[in-house]
């Protein structure tokens, strides 16, 4: 995926185009809402230039903190903020000490400007998450699922090379903010619309007059409240797709951690009102579903009939060999990159659920056959791949791919496969030697 634009003999970075473009349409609507509240020109320019500062430090100082191992090695990419890497947690903190500095400590004018970020932040979050999908990045575990994304090899994490379509945790990110923003924008500028809604679906008058009534009588502040609340259930649950972050406790992150303290100390603070309890029964409900990690059905795991690592027996056409398996994301991703020789006669590789394999010989240091296989039968072989020269970049590897999705991938050496006369419909199987682990 191209992530430079030229214009005019000038290199963009696509990146830093559309986090441009989300402040620039979250500068519109601030300034339209703030004026509409009775700011004055003046008084917005300066809130806006300190929430501008605030959010951008925020935002990358919380992305660098939180994910310092990625950085203690390569300082100087602090500042390239054009890579990715710009946190909606430190933006938000970031904000709260840009506004905190401008307008000190009245409360009214706190609440002001916070319902405005209430419809700001979700809309220019939604618009800023298309940066994540230009350079690769926040994607989740790989999935099955249609609307799964490519991720091209050199983005993939360590451990996750060998698969090919992972979830847009970007894109779940961006339509629930959206969502909110546009809910929350319609309820502080236009409440009748909600009314006509409700009239328009039929319901019973008397709930469209209560509905009215409590959507012109927000208290100043609960729009951002009800925002922080609903965005960190979101991104708690969110997390637990996301790959390549460091668990602390309960196989929760960081982020999740300080997720899970914002959201409870909001409900706390709400546990004092009579309806307060039914807020917090629905938390602990949605926690526990979203600690079952959003399987879906789609979150491939390691194959767990055979142990990874363990050889076993496999037979094709009466012909029986050793082969070392492979069945967990990290040791699929690894293969035999690396390796000075097999160990076996052949690496198998075992996916959880038949998909469209992708291979390439990343630090690989002999050549290989590639034997592609379905359900039991080989639907493909690849002959003689070369290991590649030692001073090709990744991003140059050549990638082979199966001619039909597969459950399994045999890697054997070169000129195996050509040796022991194997062809497409041959039928194989495993039989259990062992299942005591042999690395």
């Amino acid at each position: 995926m191209n992530q430079t634009l030229t214009i005019f003999g000038l290199n963009f970075h696509v990146y830093g185009l559309i986090v441009g473009w989300a402040v620039a349409v979250s500068w519109s609507l601030l300034s339209w809402r703030a004026q509409v509240v009775g700011f004055k020109p003046v008084q917005i320019w300066r809130v806006g230039v300190w929430l501008g500062v605030g959010g951008l430090v925020g935002a990358r100082l919380w992305h660098v903190l939180t994910d310092w191992s990625v950085y203690i090695d390569h300082p100087a990419q602090i500042w390239q903020v054009w890579l990715g890497g710009l946190s909606i947690l430190g933006a938000i903190v970031g904000m709260a000490l840009g506004l905190y500095l401008v307008v000190g400590r009245d409360k009214q004018i706190w609440y002001k400007w916070l319902d405005i970020l209430a419809v700001v932040l979700p809309i220019g979050q939604a618009f800023g998450r298309l940066a994540n999908w230009i350079n690769q990045e926040l994607y989740g575990l790989p999935t099955n699922l249609p609307w799964g994304i490519a991720i091209d090899p050199s983005h993939r994490l360590v451990g996750y090379e060998a698969f090919t379509y992972f979830h847009p945790l970007f894109a779940y990110e961006a339509v629930a903010t959206a969502i909110f923003g546009v809910l929350g924008l319609l309820l502080i500028w236009q409440p009748v619309i909600w009314q006509k809604l409700i009239h328009r679906l039929r319901l019973n008058q008397s709930l469209m007059v209560l509905w009215g009534q409590r959507l012109t009588k927000l208290k100043p502040g609960s729009l951002f409240v009800g925002y922080v609340l609903y965005y960190s259930i979101i991104r708690f649950g969110l997390d637990f797709l996301r790959i390549g972050t460091l668990p602390i406790v309960f196989n929760l992150d960081i982020n999740q951690l300080i997720l899970l303290m914002v959201g409870l100390g909001i409900l706390g603070w709400w546990f004092k009102k009579n309806w307060a309890k039914y807020l917090l029964v629905i938390w602990i409900i949605l926690m526990i579903l979203m600690s079952a990690r959003l399987n879906l059905k789609s979150n491939p795991q390691p194959a767990n009939n055979w142990i990874d690592h363990s050889i076993q027996s496999l037979i094709i056409n009466q012909q029986t060999m050793k082969v070392e398996i492979v069945n967990s994301p990290e040791s699929i991703g690894q293969g035999l990159s690396g390796r000075t020789n097999l160990g076996s006669d052949g690496m198998l590789f075992i996916f959880p659920a038949i998909k469209q394999a992708n291979f390439w010989m990343k630090d690989m240091k002999f050549d290989l056959d590639l034997i592609w296989i379905a359900q039991g039968k080989i639907v493909g072989i690849t002959p003689n791949v070369p290991h590649p020269d030692i001073s090709t970049p990744d991003s140059q590897l050549k990638i082979y791919t199966a001619p039909q999705p597969v459950d399994m991938v045999l890697e054997v050496p070169a000129g195996d496969s050509a040796l022991q006369s194997w062809g497409v419909g041959d039928q194989l199987r495993i039989v259990v030697i062992t299942n005591s682990l042999q690395k």
